[in-house]
């Protein structure tokens, strides 16, 4: 789950053991965009209630990130999932949407799979994702957060979630989560 200050409220999180770019992609055919500024006042889906939502409504936070909203203005059109998202957007050039924001992994493996698709310009943000525990939990949470953040920083030691992330994403977005201070996230 992605770190943000709004579930900070009601969970603890682990070390983060991965780091997501967050990307925009637009239909193959496009050649109206050039860059994912050129989306202000479009049409954009993805997940809803996830971070790419708060990212087009301009209100995303993330600790240890600057966050410069590129895109204005945009209307949201929201999904379960991304992979809705990226099927109408697959249906044509704006005939549902504009663009979708997604996981940079998620839409190049789309795209990969034969959709339709093309990356719009670099990442415009990214997000750790980490181990989520429940605040309101009767458990020792802390033990058990204790225990999962030995075994993220040991396989980021070693290097498991690098070669992990290098096999299966074909780039290491794990290193950066080793480098997210756990503990200035926790005080």
């Amino acid at each position: 789950m992605t770190i943000t200050p709004e579930r900070m409220e009601k969970l603890y999180f682990t070390q983060p053991y991965y780091t997501t770019p967050a990307a925009f992609f637009v239909h193959q055919d496009n050649t109206t965009f050039t860059q994912p500024a050129d989306l202000s006042g479009r049409k954009i889906g993805g997940c809803s209630g996830c971070t790419y939502e708060a990212y087009v409504d301009g209100t995303l936070e993330i600790p240890g990130e600057t966050i410069v909203f590129v895109v204005t203005d945009a209307e949201f059109a929201g999904y379960d999932t991304d992979v809705p998202a990226l099927e109408d957007l697959a249906l044509g050039d704006g005939v549902r949407l504009d663009a979708v924001l997604t996981a940079l992994p998620t839409g190049q493996g789309y795209i990969a799979d034969g959709g339709p698709l093309k990356q719009l310009g670099e990442p415009v943000y990214f997000e750790y994702l980490a181990g989520a525990i429940d605040k309101a939990s009767t458990a020792d949470t802390a033990s058990f957060q204790a225990a999962v953040n030995d075994a993220i920083q040991a396989m980021h030691a070693d290097g498991t979630l690098a070669q992990l992330s290098e096999q299966y994403y074909g780039a290491d977005l794990a290193s950066a989560g080793a480098k997210f201070d756990l503990a200035a996230l926790n005080q």
